[in-house]
C-alpha cells in the first residue's frame, strides 16, 4: 500500500511537471501600470512578469495581448476570445466568467487627498458627503459603487486622476498604492503634496476562464502548484 501511494504521488508530480497543452493559450492584460500594460511595444509590468513565470512553470505557452481595461478583459473571456487575464483581484463580474488563482502579489488600496485638505477618509461622514475619484472600470471603481460612495471623477489613468485631485474636482481618490507611486514618478509630482491612508489589502492572481478549465481541468491546479513552487 505504501509503494502504491508513493507511485501515485510521483505520478502526480510528473503530470504537473509535464507540458499542459500543445496549443498556445491567449491571455489579455489591461493598461494598468505598473501591474500591466504596454512596455517597449509589448505586454509588460510587475504583474505580467510574475504571471508569465507562473504560467511557464505550469507548462503553459501563453500569448499575451494588452487591452484597454479590466472590463475589456472580462468581455474577451466572456466571448471566448481569451483563456484568461491577469493580474486581478476578486470581483463579481470576473468570478462570473473565470476562476482566480492563488495570490501572486498583494494589492494595497489607499485613499489619497491633498496635503492642504482637511478631509479624513476615516471620518464617519466621509462616505456620505465626500466626492471621490477612481480609475475608470478598475476594481476600486466597482468597490466604491458597491459600497455607496459618491464617485464624481473616473479618468482612464492615474495621471488624469491626480490632475483632477489637484484641481479640486473631488475630495479624495482611491487607488492601488503602486499605481499612485507610479503616477508620482511619471508626472513629476512630489509625494509631499498628498496625504494617504490604507483602505484594504487584496490578493491578486491569474484569472482563468471557466471555458478553458472545462477543456483543461487541471490547469488551475498546475498554476497554483507553480505559484507555491516559485514561493510567491
Amino acid at each position: 500500500m505504501g509503494r502504491l501511494r508513493v507511485g501515485l504521488a510521483a505520478g502526480l508530480v510528473l503530470a504537473l511537471a509535464g507540458p499542459l497543452v500543445a496549443e498556445e493559450l491567449r491571455f489579455v492584460v489591461p493598461e494598468y501600470a505598473p501591474f500591466s500594460g504596454t512596455v517597449a511595444g509589448k505586454a509588460g509590468g510587475i504583474g505580467v512578469d510574475l504571471a508569465l513565470k507562473v504560467l511557464h512553470e505550469a507548462g503553459v505557452t501563453p500569448r499575451v495581448d494588452v487591452v484597454s481595461n479590466f472590463a475589456r478583459c472580462v468581455g474577451e473571456v466572456r466571448f471566448g476570445a481569451a483563456a484568461g487575464f491577469f493580474v486581478g483581484s476578486k470581483a463579481t463580474d470576473r468570478d462570473a466568467v473565470a476562476i482566480l488563482s492563488d495570490r501572486i502579489l498583494t494589492n494595497r488600496w489607499i485613499w489619497v487627498w491633498r496635503s492642504d485638505s482637511l478631509v479624513d477618509p476615516k471620518a464617519p461622514e466621509f462616505k456620505a458627503r465626500a466626492e471621490v475619484g477612481v480609475i475608470l472600470n478598475s476594481n476600486p471603481h466597482t468597490w466604491l459603487k458597491d459600497h455607496g460612495y459618491l464617485v464624481t471623477g473616473t479618468p482612464p489613468n492615474v495621471a488624469g486622476l491626480l490632475a483632477m485631485l489637484d484641481t479640486k474636482r473631488f475630495d479624495a481618490l482611491l487607488v492601488p498604492e503602486l499605481i499612485f507611486q507610479q503616477g508620482l514618478r511619471t508626472t513629476g509630482r512630489p509625494a509631499t503634496a498628498y496625504q494617504s491612508s490604507l483602505e484594504v489589502e487584496q490578493a491578486m492572481g491569474i484569472y482563468v476562464s471557466k471555458k478553458t478549465l472545462s477543456e483543461h481541468p487541471d490547469l488551475l491546479t498546475r498554476i497554483n502548484v507553480a505559484i507555491k513552487k516559485l514561493g510567491l
